[in-house]
């Protein structure tokens, strides 16, 4: 089952790892990914 998500992280090195770490230990499988700075 498909879902859309989207996130607002902090500019900074680590927060996408941190996030990544966070939703595979929470079981959450990503299939693809998209980011540009705000």
């Amino acid at each position: 089952m498909a879902k859309d998500l989207t996130v607002i992280l902090e500019d900074r090195p680590g927060t996408v790892a941190d996030m990544g770490e966070a939703l595979g230990k929470a079981g959450i499988n990503i299939e693809g990914g998209c980011g540009f700075p705000s």
